[in-house]
């Protein structure tokens, strides 16, 4: 029998925390790279090297299989998609000023110049248009600006914070100044406006640094005619491209009877198998698959991408189709 404890994304892992202080988590569960490596540390989840090597075909997977390596090599879970971060822009809004599209070799600067030209307000001043917007946490909000400036949150040994370091500090700098400069709304303007996702595919913002997952939202509730696509992120100050990506991950709780560890390694395979990786290329909602098969199918073929599947309802899927197997 399988039990599925679904809780919304932000009251998960409080919830989560709870129950393993508890000694009641569910056997298997998905959660983000961060917090599963704490859990691992701490001799709460299983060390998959073992499963990995035994039951599955690296060869087809990319490198992404291994997201969830600890520095002293234990695996701590399994990725059934890399939620990757880029620059989406909206094609009508550049062609309308008159500016080239966000290019391979674009730099931060090209970004924020180009975003202070895409930024138009009315005859009282009132902005109605931005150029920019983006989060105000970390994978689509200040991480990748301090990677660009060359900084980093902690050091190489993930042990010690590095926020006072001079190139980090900065890269919170650069994070803050297209707000202050006025081409980038400020969370006050966003909670009015929906979010930053909405204010891009509402038009009211030109550009979007946002997840791979974020193309179904907006194909969803884009308007009829909205046009856009997506670019790298650009290249950082410091000369570098730096690409954030998000592996939200499967893990096994260590504590749970043998049975039942057993069975989530079966409910891991089957999310990261030929069926499952292909829906995840046609829904988007994971970010990309890490299966190369899945990976040519969607360079060969347009994802679905404007299903309107949400991922409870692709999770349902899921499990249905997992269920009739076993």
């Amino acid at each position: 029998i399988l039990n599925i404890d679904e809780t919304p994304w932000n009251e998960f892992k409080r919830k989560l925390k709870m129950q393993v202080a508890a000694g009641n988590p569910s056997t298997v569960f998905i959660m983000d790279s961060g917090f599963v490596a704490t859990m691992g540390a701490a001799g709460i989840l299983v060390d998959l090297n073992d499963k990995v090597e035994n039951d599955i075909n690296v060869e087809e997977y990319s490198s992404t299989l291994f997201a969830g390596l600890d520095k002293k090599g234990r695996l701590w879970g399994v990725p059934h998609g890399i939620n990757s971060v880029a620059l989406f822009y909206n094609k009508t809004l550049f062609d309308e000023t008159g500016i080239s599209y966000p290019a391979v070799d674009w730099t931060f600067e090209d970004m924020f110049e180009a975003a202070a030209k895409l930024t138009k307000k009315d005859s009282k001043g009132v902005t109605q248009q931005y150029g920019l917007t983006f989060g105000g946490n970390i994978t689509v909000g200040w991480l990748p600006f301090v990677l660009a400036a060359g900084g980093a949150p902690l050091d190489e040994t993930r042990t010690k914070s590095m926020f006072k370091d001079p190139k980090t500090i900065e890269g919170i700098r650069k994070y803050i100044q297209p707000i202050e400069e006025g081409f980038a709304p400020d969370s006050k303007w966003l909670a009015a406006n929906g979010n930053y996702t909405a204010a891009f595919y509402m038009s009211k913002a030109a550009m979007l640094i946002s997840q791979a997952s974020g193309t179904g939202t907006v194909n969803k509730n884009a308007p009829e005619g909205f046009s856009y696509d997506v670019q790298m992120l650009p290249i950082g100050w410091d000369g570098n491209r730096h690409i954030v990506y998000v592996p939200n991950q499967w893990s096994i709780y260590d504590k749970a009877p043998q049975a039942e560890k057993d069975a989530a390694w079966e409910w891991i395979k089957y999310f990261i198998n030929e069926e499952s990786q292909m829906l995840v290329a046609d829904t988007m909602l994971a970010g990309f698959p890490i299966k190369k098969s899945a990976l040519s199918h969607i360079d060969q073929k347009k994802p679905l991408r404007g299903s309107g599947i949400d991922f409870i309802k692709y999770l349902t899927l899921s499990t249905q189709r997992f269920a009739r197997k076993c």
